[in-house]
């Protein structure tokens, strides 16, 4: 629902320091600090409310009338034609510069609800763009999608999940798993199990133990790993740990790998 401005308060400090950071050194470390920060904040969205007529039909087959309420938001285009959502970090941020954009109501979302937004069969944005009269930092409509998914999927610090093993394989996944991690041959041991959030995200997770010297070498497994899994995960979100992380331990503990070295 739509809120006045008077009544939103969030912190988006560090977000807005870190996006600082980027834009005076646009290293992987600053960019992945951002990202992280974009994908847990709450932002302000203008919008206002757009009351439409439609026909519906019942269960009897007759029709009837009835207003639907959607949110119209507002939209930057850039030089290039490239349409973005304006979302900011603050309601100072809403009026900087010589700004057109309503300052009457605001809508509070998170990277999941912005993201569901671009979902819509009637969007044709590419984008969000951060507070545009300063910072102007723009994230692509791909890196949300993967944002919005990893903050659906991922489970937070210290939060309970059930995991399971699956109770049978697809058929031929074990054999793939064992000829394509033997060719790789960067990984020692593999377990699979069922994850469910308590928000009733379900996903398949990966405890892998490799041999990785740093992050980027764990992101290339990591990476490997899943084109030899796709193709029998009917579509399923993918998490992948390291097995020396406590989470990573605590999973496989007492549970039979489906893939050894």
């Amino acid at each position: 629902m739509a809120e006045e401005k008077k009544k939103i308060h969030i912190d988006n400090t560090g977000l807005v320091f870190a996006i600082s950071e980027v834009k005076k050194d646009h290293s992987p470390e600053n960019f992945n600090k951002a990202a992280r920060l974009i994908q847990t904040s709450k932002f302000i969205v203008p919008a206002s409310i757009v009351e439409n007529t439609e026909a519906v039909e019942g269960d009897d087959g007759k029709i009837s009338l009835e207003n639907k309420k959607s949110f119209s938001f507002n939209v930057l285009t850039n030089k290039a034609g490239k349409k973005y959502m304006a979302v900011f970090t603050s309601p100072a941020e809403v009026t900087k510069g010589n700004s057109t954009i309503s300052t009457n109501q605001y809508i509070l979302m998170d990277i999941i609800t912005i993201y569901s937004a671009f979902t819509k069969p009637d969007c044709d944005l590419d984008g969000i763009v951060i507070d545009a009269f300063s910072n102007n930092f723009a994230v692509p409509k791909g890196i949300i999608k993967n944002m919005a998914e990893a903050e659906f999927f991922t489970p937070k610090k210290n939060e309970q999940v059930k995991l399971s093993t699956p109770p049978q394989y697809p058929e031929g996944f074990i054999d793939a798993v064992r000829d394509g991690l033997d060719a790789d041959g960067r990984v020692n041991q593999m377990f699979v199990l069922v994850m469910e959030r308590q928000n009733g995200a379900k996903s398949l997770a990966f405890v892998v133990d490799e041999n990785s010297e740093n992050a980027e070498q764990r992101k290339e497994i990591y990476g490997a790993v899943a084109k030899i899994v796709e193709p029998y995960t009917r579509g399923m979100h993918l998490v992948f740990m390291p097995i020396e992380d406590s989470f990573g331990k605590q999973a496989s503990e007492n549970r039979m790998p489906c893939y050894r070295k």
